[in-house]
């Protein structure tokens, strides 16, 4: 919808609206800019465990070592969200091998 278009790209990244992410990247949005905490939307995406959002900005050359204000990278976090869930390690390990390829 016409909302999507005006979303951020951070607030699009944290509620798993690719479409917004994608509308956002297409305004020629810094795709790597931090918020007032010093979260990318990759943190963002990556926090809210949105995997095609993050599948998305990775694509688009968001970079994986950005630290927010507590030193998190979009990493770091992956792991930390996928820690506590059955087969987290492999799925953290899965968010790696997507962000390297």
């Amino acid at each position: 919808g016409a909302a999507t278009h005006k979303k951020t790209i951070h607030a699009a990244a944290s509620e798993d609206d690719v479409e917004g992410v994608k509308a956002a990247v297409a305004r020629r949005v810094d795709i790597n800019k931090p918020d007032a905490h010093g979260d990318t939307p990759l943190h963002r995406a990556t926090r809210a465990g949105s995997i095609e959002v993050v599948h998305y900005l990775i694509a688009n050359k968001a970079k994986l070592n950005e630290r927010n204000q507590g030193g998190a990278t979009p990493l770091y976090l992956a792991v930390q969200k996928f820690r506590d869930v059955k087969d987290g390690k492999a799925v953290a390990r899965n968010y790696v091998t997507i962000a390297t390829a």
